[in-house]
């Protein structure tokens, strides 16, 4: 329940950021992830979506969906 709780939270803060222009282009953040891991060379929006990306990723209350998945799966 904990898990789930903190879960929800952490998703809600997610849905309430501004979007970045780039962000809702089909596929725009397996692009921007793509160009960032083979080193090519990125415009400054990339550079800000990717920044954005690895920093939602990166925060510990990311693991709480997962988390809260597994819990819930042991449960039943």
């Amino acid at each position: 329940m904990v898990f789930a709780s903190l879960a929800f939270v952490y998703t809600r803060r997610l849905m309430r950021r501004e979007a970045i222009p780039m962000s809702d282009d089909v596929g725009g953040y397996q692009a921007v992830l793509r160009k960032l891991r083979k080193d090519e060379p990125m415009t400054q929006a990339e550079l800000n979506l990717a920044t954005r990306i690895i920093d939602y990723r990166r925060h510990p209350m990311a693991y709480t969906v997962p988390a809260a998945f597994f819990t819930m799966a042991s449960a039943t």
